[in-house]
C-alpha cells in the first residue's frame, strides 16, 4: 500500500494564510511551496497554477464555515444577535489567524 500525501492539503492551508497575512498578488508559488514544505513539482502536479490553487483553497474554506454563518444569519434569529454573532465568529476567526 502506497503512502498518503497531505501536500494538497497542506498547498491549500499555506496559500490561504500567506493571502490573510499578506496578499494575493504578492504570494509567489515558491513561498506557497516552502510554507508547505512541498517540492515545487509537487504543487504542479495537484494545480496548474497559483490561481487554480487559491481558488481551490478558497472554497474549501468557504464550504467549511458557510453551515456556521447560515446558522448565524439564520432568519429565525434576530438581526441585532446576527451582528452580535457575526462579531463573534468574526473576532474567533482572526484569532486564529493569529496563532
Amino acid at each position: 500500500m502506497g503512502r498518503v500525501s497531505d501536500a494538497k492539503v497542506r498547498l491549500m492551508d499555506a496559500v490561504l494564510e500567506l493571502i490573510w497575512t499578506g496578499s494575493y498578488g504578492t504570494t509567489t508559488i515558491d513561498q506557497i511551496c516552502e510554507k508547505a514544505g512541498v517540492k515545487k513539482g509537487s504543487f504542479y502536479y495537484f494545480f496548474e497554477s497559483k490561481a487554480e490553487l487559491a481558488l481551490e483553497a478558497l472554497e474549501a474554506s468557504w464550504k467549511d464555515k458557510q453551515a456556521e454563518l447560515d446558522r448565524i444569519f439564520s432568519a429565525v434569529v434576530p438581526p441585532l444577535d446576527r451582528i452580535r454573532k457575526y462579531c463573534d465568529f468574526s473576532y474567533q476567526f482572526q484569532l486564529e489567524i493569529k496563532e
